[in-house]
């Protein structure tokens, strides 16, 4: 029973880390600064840049592969020329490294160009297939020992046979074998963010804190910030692991330097709208209770948003006014 419980709890925590890191490759900024700073291949400059295109809910995988429901795909552009790639991002949360990730990972770009030849018109049948970079972003604990090369894997008893074996590789990122000077280094917010998962002391975990804050207004679009800063707070009060408040994170990560809005405000005022909406709504019905509804389930999505940030139950009742016990039962059915 307890084992089992131990699986689910896991798994709670997979899906969520899952989750924060979709919503972290959702920014054509994030996969800029993927390919520069964390794979930088010399021929990754032939791409152009400016176009990278999420095509993830085009691709979802069957149920099969629950594993993979949450990973990445984009496609972008070669220069001067019609044709593209394909990108593919697995990440990977788990403790234990998959020896067999290259299966899984051919597994699926099977899928991806099973899918691209239903989608495509008679004419282009027999058009070759585009190429997919396969990109492992490992956050476990315990290093990558194991080969991103299929062919290592398969028994070659006769040498003469060595033709016929598959030749297929990933790209492994590997957040926690990089220091936190490895990742300070570059001008990026992503590179950044990560290197927070690499520091120890409150100390160390709050500069880092400033300098993504930093990076996030320097670097990013404007446009971009807001929703950005957002996801970056869920993700490094994830990985925070109690040296900073989730209090402390979202002040520090403020969104524009002229207002001094942050993130706490932001979802005041996501609650304020939701309220006033359920009053209009209410008025426009002549029933009191439309009013009532409008209004708790309004402070109810904003206490689940904040829960699955990480925050601190006594903030998250403050901010949604309702009762200690009421976020607790949320939390309870979050879990």
């Amino acid at each position: 029973m307890v084992k089992k419980n131990e699986n689910e709890n896991k798994k709670i925590l997979h899906n969520r880390f899952n989750s924060i890191m979709m919503r972290l490759f959702a920014y054509p900024e994030m996969i800029k600064e993927m390919l520069i700073f964390f794979i930088g291949e010399p021929w990754l400059s032939k791409l152009d840049l400016d176009t990278v295109k999420d095509l993830s809910k085009d691709f979802i995988s069957p149920k099969e592969l629950d594993d993979f429901q949450s990973d990445m795909l984009w496609k972008i552009n070669i220069k001067d020329t019609k044709e593209e790639i394909f990108i593919y991002i697995h990440t990977e949360f788990q403790s234990t490294p998959d020896r067999l990730m290259p299966f899984r990972f051919l597994n699926y770009q099977y899928l991806v160009y099973d899918k691209i030849m239903d989608m495509r018109k008679k004419d282009e049948k027999d058009k070759k297939l585009p190429f997919i970079l396969p990109v492992l972003f490992y956050h476990g604990e315990n290093k990558w020992n194991f080969e991103t090369d299929i062919s290592k894997l398969i028994e070659i008893p006769i040498k003469e046979a060595l033709e016929y074996i598959p030749n297929f590789k990933f790209f492994k990122i590997m957040i926690n074998e990089k220091t936190y000077e490895e990742l300070s280094k570059y001008e990026s917010v992503l590179a950044a963010n990560f290197a927070c998962n690499n520091v120890k002391s409150k100390e160390e975990f709050t500069n880092a804190l400033w300098k993504v804050s930093d990076l996030l207004k320097s670097t990013i679009p404007k446009e971009q910030q807001l929703k950005l800063s957002e996801d970056i707070a869920k993700y490094l009060s994830f990985i925070s692991k109690g040296r900073v408040s989730t209090r402390t994170i979202i002040d520090i990560i403020n969104l524009y330097e002229e207002d001094k809005m942050t993130l706490a405000q932001l979802f005041e005022k996501e609650k304020q709208e939701g309220i006033e909406e359920g009053i209009e709504k209410g008025i426009e019905k002549g029933i009191e209770k439309g009013i009532e509804k409008g209004i708790e389930k309004a402070r109810i999505e904003t206490a689940i948003e904040m829960l699955k940030m990480g925050t601190e139950l006594i903030f998250v009742s403050k901010i949604s006014k309702l009762s200690i016990e009421k976020v607790r039962e949320l939390q309870e059915k979050l879990e």
